[in-house]
Formats: C-alpha cells, structure tokens, sequence
C-alpha cells in the first residue's frame, strides 16, 4: 500500500497547559501540530498553515463557537473541526456537530477518542489520494488495457484484438448476452488507425424490424416524422468504428445494404447525393458463425465478409480463474465511482463468487461488485457483505439444539450488549426451527439472507460449512 503524508493538525484554545498536552501526544504520534492560543490569529494561522484537521474550543478567545464555526467554515468549507467543550457544554457541542463540525471532544479530553478522530482524518486523506492515483491510472487506459483476464480463451481473444485492431477488416464477435461483446469492439476501436473518429454502437435488438433500415442508413426529411431528418449510425460512424450487435435480426437486404456501404467505403446521405467517407465496421450475435441457423439468415456476401475473422468470447462460467481478477479491476471502478475506501476482496467471499453461478456472464459480475462497493463501510469485502443471491447456495447450519443462557458469560456473549443477546436467541432458535436452512430462518425472522449472515459472524453461532464438513466458528 502506498504511504501517504499524515494529517497537519491545529489545535486553537486559550488553555494554554490544554494546547501544549495535546501538541505533546500528537506528535508522539507522529502528527504535526501547531498550537494557536490568541483568537485574533486563529484565521490567519489556519490560512498560512492550512492544516488537515483545526481542534477548536467551544468559546476559544470568548467568541461566541456559531460565529467563530460559521467564519471558517464560510473560508475553508472542506476543513474538518472537531470541537471541544467542556462537560456542562456538550449539549452546544452536539448542535455544532449536527450543524457541520467533523467530531466533538469533552473535556478531560479522552486520548483514544482523540487518536480515533485523527485516524478517521488520516483516513479519509488516504481515501482522497487513492481515488485521485485510480482516476490517474484508468483514465490513462483504453478499452484494451482494461481487457480482464489470464484464461486461455480471453488471451486468444486479446491476441487476436491485438491482430486485427490495425487493419481495416470486418470482424465478427460472437458471444451470450453480457459476455462483452461492445468492448471488445471497443478494444478494437481504440487500438485502430481511426480510433480518433466516433465509436458508433448499435443494439439492433432493442429496436423494431422496421426501424433498422432507418437507424442504420437515416431517414430523409420528407419521411420523418416532423419533417426533419435522421442521420443513421452508418453516416454517424463517419471516419470511426459502426459496431453493430444482434446481426442475426438484420433483414437480407439490409444486409446487402450494410455490406456495400462497407465495401464501397462511402454511405449516401438520405435526400442527397453526397457521401461520406469509410467506416470500420464490426459485427457481433450470441450465435456463432458457423451454426446452421446462423447460416441460414445470413446472405452469402456478409458471411464471405466476416467469417475469417471471427472473435469468440467464452461465458464466464467457462474461465472461473478470471473471476478474481475481474472482480478486483470492477471493484476499483467502483470504489472511485462511489467514493469508497473499498479496495481488496476477502478469500471466503472470493470463493463464493467464483462457486457462484454466472448465468449473465461478466456484465452480471460487474453489477454485484458495484452493488457490494456502493454498500460498503470497510476496505475489504467479507462474506457478509455478499448480497443474498450470491449466498443463496450456502444454506445449511449445523446448531445447538437449545438457546444457550443469556447470562452466561461465554466468549461468544461477553461483548454483546443485552438486545444483541436476544438477537442471537432468536436467529438460533429460528434456524433450529428451519432445521439449520438459512434462507427459511431468513424469512421467520423477516431478514435478508445477506443479513442473517452477518449476525452469524457477529455473534460467534457455530457453522457448519456445507462445502468442506469442517466445524469453524467466527
């Protein structure tokens, strides 16, 4: 992990034995600490030295806290404050602290609350850092560096992007929905001589037969609907990539239609006689080339046209040893999309999403690991933190027979406060009654699954793992 610059902290209060304690312990920390005891230099100070974090005290210099609070907050709006009062003030502590202070102390000050509140500083400062190194990083990438995976069958298909991206041939990308058929067009794209022109995608299966020939090669003004025309993707595509997916819904003669404005590297704008200039154009279906039915919709000249070079990409249930490494590269998209310090994966959860049953391929792993980011409170990804469908397999427990003595002090209970005690009564006598299955113990106790696997590891419940027969306790 790479090493960031701890937090510079000012601490402001005319205690003079309170500001040098604090300067003291900070920096036996290893933090650097300025100590403002005169409220006339407080703002002069914090814009000089701009520090990390300002320990302001409730009435510092005698100011009224809502005016001093509100006049450096005005100046630097994303400089936390933690406020200190004394006991008969934490009330007002409280309100500044609902009205935008980062934490508040209470004098005598606790060390392990101050320490904590600086590490939660020093970690949103690391957190701010390594999403300004990801932006750096992926936005310096194209669609081909960001082709996952060391399976045998994704290198082929890399190698083969990696032939063909120069030249200007028709490639057909064949795959199941959610394979990634787009990027690797995409990859295609960027790795190509025009990959300064416009990278033009076309789902033909979201639209209507009868609107194909219009998305494709456009409308004429006479025929569309308020009189203005439609620029096709075919003319959009101009100097670029046309990708086109769902090939195999295309009608004959527009195919015949795509092929020679392919070959003949020009496309007549509707109600014109002007042409544009060439386009890449590149083809993908969930069927193979070479299949019967395939054949048998496809018009000679096209396949002639695409059936050297031809791309399969695998289902991801076909290349498991992929997942991890997808899922850590999805994982750091998402962490920078949403903001989150979330940036390894567990190997208990790890083995669940490769075990897992991948039905809509990559672009189903994608979705999950965004979901799991977006919800996220920690740095790394446990089994809890699964959704439900992906824990759907692991449903048997094996449990005591009997709910054990809530006041007893086992090393299970000793930490759990007394409704939390009676919590974990109620999910062990629940899966007791569904016989240890956890998605019928889910629905008697009116929670997720998700949910009642996380309690299971808060509250030490002995498990059965269903895979291995092994005993394990959280």
């Amino acid at each position: 992990m790479a090493m960031y610059a701890k937090p510079s902290i000012a601490v402001a209060d005319s205690d003079i034995p309170v500001v040098r304690l604090l300067e003291q312990r900070l920096r036996s920390w290893g933090y650097k600490v300025g100590g403002v005891t005169n409220s006339r230099t407080l703002l002069h100070r914090v814009g000089a030295e701009m520090p990390d974090l300002l320990i302001l005290e409730v009435n510092f210099g005698n100011v009224e806290l809502s005016d001093a609070f509100r006049k450096i907050r005005s100046l630097y709006p994303r400089l936390p404050i933690a406020i200190m009062a004394s006991p008969e003030q934490t009330n007002l502590a409280l309100r500044i602290h609902e009205a935008g202070a980062f934490d508040y102390l209470i004098k005598p000050i606790d060390l392990d609350r101050l320490r904590a509140i600086v590490r939660h500083v020093e970690y949103n400062m690391e957190l701010h850092h390594r999403i300004l190194e990801l932006e750096t990083e992926i936005g310096g990438k194209d669609a081909f560096d960001r082709f996952v995976g060391e399976s045998k069958s994704i290198n082929k298909a890399r190698n083969q992007i990696a032939a063909l991206a120069p030249t200007m041939a028709t490639v057909f990308i064949a795959g199941e929905a959610g394979t990634g058929k787009e990027h690797a067009a995409r990859a295609l794209h960027d790795r190509s001589p025009q990959k300064a022109g416009p990278f033009v995608p076309l789902n033909l299966s979201v639209f209507a037969k009868q609107q194909h020939e219009a998305m494709l090669f456009g409308q004429s003004s006479s025929s569309s609907r308020g009189g203005m025309g439609q620029i096709g993707c075919v003319a959009a595509a101009d100097g670029g990539t046309l990708y086109v997916d769902a090939l195999d819904q295309l009608e004959p003669n527009l195919q015949s239609k795509l092929v020679r404005a392919c070959l003949d590297g020009q496309n007549q704008k509707p109600g014109s006689s002007k042409s544009v200039p060439a386009f890449r154009l590149v083809l993908g279906s969930h069927e193979n080339v070479t299949s019967k039915d395939f054949e048998g919709k496809m018009k000679k000249e096209l396949l002639d046209l695409i059936k050297h070079n031809v791309i399969q990409l695998t289902p991801l249930n076909d290349r498991k040893e992929d997942i991890p490494l997808l899922a850590g590269h999805f994982l750091t998209i998402a962490a920078l999309r949403h903001h989150k310090g979330v940036c390894s994966i567990g190997k208990k959860a790890m083995k669940w999403l490769i075990d897992f049953d991948w039905t809509e391929n990559v672009e189903q792993l994608e979705n999950v690991i965004d979901k799991i980011a977006m919800s996220s409170r920690a740095d790394q990804v446990d089994e809890g933190d699964l959704p439900s469908e992906i824990l759907a397999g692991k449903d048997i427990l094996t449990l005591p027979t009997t709910i054990p003595n809530l006041a007893s002090d086992t090393d299970a209970n000793v930490a759990l406060k007394p409704f939390e005690l009676v919590e974990k009564a109620a999910i062990i006598e629940a899966l007791n009654k569904s016989h240890g299955h956890v998605r019928d113990a889910s629905r008697i106790l009116g929670y997720g699954m998700a949910t009642v696997y996380r309690k299971i590891k808060r509250f030490g419940i002995r498990e059965i793992d269903p895979r291995s027969g092994r005993l394990r306790r959280h």
